[in-house]
């Protein structure tokens, strides 16, 4: 039943040795990395987010570093928003998006949170000073 005329698992299916080689690639570097390192530098990173924001009325910022809310779990940037803030989470989130570049920051039910896995430097210091932008402008625009 495995051959012509009828069409079943073979060739279509087959793992080339390339493909076995990128498996065994993937995961030697998978378990040579440094995860504690990993999480270090998640928290620096999280940490220049929240430092940027430092002094802006209505917020609470902080690093958590492990907050089970969010996958992957390492450490983010949480920015709670007080009572009477002028801008709601979905505000802030808008306003980042429509800005140039267009920035994600993900909402949670006090605030947003600023995910810096997949960021670099440069990166990171773009999203934390349109935060500080997004987040400060909130007050002049109430006045």
């Amino acid at each position: 039943m495995n051959g012509n005329p009828h069409n079943a698992i073979g060739r279509p299916m087959k793992v080339g040795k390339e493909d076995i080689a990128a498996l065994i690639a993937a995961l030697e570097q998978f378990m040579s990395r440094d995860e504690e390192a990993e999480m270090r530098e998640y928290a620096r990173r999280a940490d220049r987010v929240v430092k940027q924001l430092a002094g802006i009325k209505g917020i609470v910022a902080q690093t958590l570093p492990a907050d089970p809310r969010a996958r992957p779990v390492i450490p983010r940037a949480y920015i709670d928003l007080q009572e009477g803030f002028p801008l709601s989470r979905q505000e802030i989130c808008r306003r980042m998006l429509a800005g140039e570049p267009p920035i994600a920051i993900s909402e949670t039910n006090t605030g947003v949170r600023v995910d810096v896995m997949m960021l670099s430097e440069s990166e990171l210091e773009i999203v934390a000073c349109r935060m500080r932008e997004v987040l400060s402008c909130a007050w002049a625009a109430r006045a």
